[in-house]
């Protein structure tokens, strides 16, 4: 007898990815409030803040997001990935009202440490998530949805940042997780947390929920139990086995290439976009010129999202790179030149598009490798059995770095000036590339079983 055709389950996958965008929406909302929220707090007559403080209020979100990062781990782990993506909804939804009603710069700190620890738990159970509920078959459309609805939210801020004042650009945050927690309530748990839960009755009505029929459901829970086994409390993954082979390797990589993502400069140029413009003295409106780099890594992002399916992810990652160096070269020559008055300051004056142009080749060769890479890797690419853990680690090496950049970011330019700065930035990024390059496993059109067999198999092959 013919198998029924569950005829929602294409569906069903898509709501998942579509909720788990709008998280990652309120998540970069988050994180690009700085760019028109700063220069707002500054013109606000009622508000005091001085540059050190500003930058505080930039820099403080990262560090509380790899503290997130680091509860999250055991959230997925323990509440499950739906879980605790709702436990986020109401003090996330709270960061942006403390911050709405802030009197002083004291209370936007508070607000955006709230609002950073949320962003640090949803980064790791939103990748883990998508990886345990999309199949192989919907995995090239979907698993890079979250990313590209995460990179509109980007833009989102910006573009509403040249409309709202600060106060009122936070209010729409919370308007955005609000939303969030709705869609999040009508989604399933993830099976494999399920399985690993020892409920193996609830994990097979998830999957003949989200898979085209019930035999393919039972035939991948039978694979998924070969891949863990149900949590006790004498059987609880540890940072001692993120260590030891068959894990050693996709974590070790996977955290490099969160620590390689961050020196690309991308937070310093997130966080920073109206001043950089403003330093470079172009003829051009900062929140405008910031509108035009988010746009540009949106689009960057939707190309990423149909070259994803055919493009190995290695080679995503070369080619990123052969882009994000000549324009980080540039844009760091252009300030050199800036410096170094007379003659090269004149060109430099002359060239006053050369920062605008080098920041949108550096946003799209960005958007299309070193950007969505690093992520997708840590939701498909991380061994099963660790992979609440293993996520944690990664994310909060993502955050460290983040935080180390935004925060270092205003210093390196005072010792080794923009120029300096964004040469830095050139040379690591040659340097993640020489050493992730040759070392990444290609997981591209791999099921999670068959990523996971992968990586037995390399440590049989040491072992012999």
């Amino acid at each position: 007898m013919a198998e029924t055709t569950n005829k929602s389950y294409s569906f069903n996958q898509a709501m998942v990815a579509l909720t788990v965008g709008m998280s990652t929406i309120a998540a970069t909302l988050t994180l690009g409030y700085t760019s028109p929220a700063i220069p707002s707090m500054f013109s606000d007559p009622d508000f005091d803040v001085t540059d050190d403080q500003a930058s505080w209020i930039g820099s403080v979100l990262p560090f509380s997001a790899l503290l997130g990062s680091l509860v999250g781990g055991h959230l997925v782990d323990t509440m499950g990935r739906k879980g605790a993506l709702l436990l986020i909804a109401l003090p996330f939804t709270l960061s942006w009202a403390i911050i709405a009603m802030a009197t002083d710069v004291t209370v936007v700190v508070l607000g955006r440490l709230i609002g950073g620890a949320c962003v640090g738990i949803q980064t790791v159970a939103a990748a883990v998530y998508m990886s345990e509920i999309v199949e192989l078959e919907l995995k090239g459309a979907l698993v890079a949805l979250p990313g590209a609805m995460g990179v509109g939210g980007l833009l989102l801020s910006f573009v509403m940042g040249q409309y709202l004042m600060w106060r009122d650009l936070a209010w729409f945050g919370a308007s955005i997780t609000f939303i969030f927690a709705i869609m999040q309530l009508l989604q399933p748990e993830s099976p494999l947390y399920l399985l690993k839960k020892a409920d193996p009755k609830k994990a097979l009505s998830v999957l003949q929920s989200i898979r085209r029929n019930d035999k393919i459901a039972q035939e991948e829970l039978e694979a998924l139990k070969l891949s863990c086994k149900p949590t006790s409390s004498n059987d609880k993954e540890s940072i001692a086995d993120l260590l030891v082979a068959p894990n050693r390797w996709p974590v070790g990589i996977s955290v490099l290439l969160m620590l390689f993502q961050q020196t690309t400069g991308i937070n310093a140029v997130i966080f920073y976009a109206a001043s950089i413009f403003e330093a470079a003295g172009a003829d051009l409106d900062p929140g405008a010129c910031s509108v035009l780099l988010g746009t540009v890594n949106f689009v960057a992002c939707l190309i990423n999202m149909a070259l994803l399916p055919k493009v190995d992810r290695t080679s995503l990652l070369y080619y990123s790179s052969l882009f994000v160096v000549p324009s980080l070269g540039l844009l760091g020559g252009y300030f050199i030149a800036k410096d170094a008055g007379g003659e090269w300051e004149d060109l430099a004056d002359n060239l006053s598009f050369v920062p605008l142009a080098s920041l949108l080749v550096y946003m799209v060769s960005f958007g299309m490798g070193w950007g969505p890479v690093p992520w997708i890797f840590m939701g498909e690419g991380l061994p099963s059995r660790v992979r609440g853990l293993a996520s944690a680690a990664t994310a909060c090496s993502n955050w460290g770095g983040a935080f180390l950049v935004t925060k270092m970011f205003n210093e390196s330019v005072k010792s080794l000036g923009s120029g300096g700065t964004f040469l830095g930035f050139a040379i690591l990024t040659v340097v993640g590339q020489m050493i992730i390059g040759p070392n990444m496993p290609e997981t591209r059109n791999m099921s999670m079983q068959e990523i996971d067999q992968m990586y037995e198999r390399s440590k049989a092959k040491k072992e012999d």
